[in-house]
């Protein structure tokens, strides 16, 4: 029988970045945690907030809906 996933820690993703990441440079790398909250929408927020176009802002990994 197949258990339908209905809580957000049921969709919990760890994203694995293999690109080296250094201490200096023009990139910011920042983890954020959410819940309930849409990628697109948060990145959205973000912008407005940090005064940024949206195409500043990437991710990493979109999952399937």
């Amino acid at each position: 029988m197949f258990k339908i996933k209905e809580k957000p820690e049921d969709f919990f993703v760890r994203e694995i970045i293999d690109i080296p990441l250094g201490d200096s440079g023009e990139y910011a790398y920042y983890k954020l945690h959410k819940v309930d909250l849409n990628t697109i929408d948060v990145v959205r927020e973000l912008a407005k907030r940090f005064s940024l176009p949206v195409k500043n802002i990437t991710f990493a990994g979109l999952k399937d809906k």
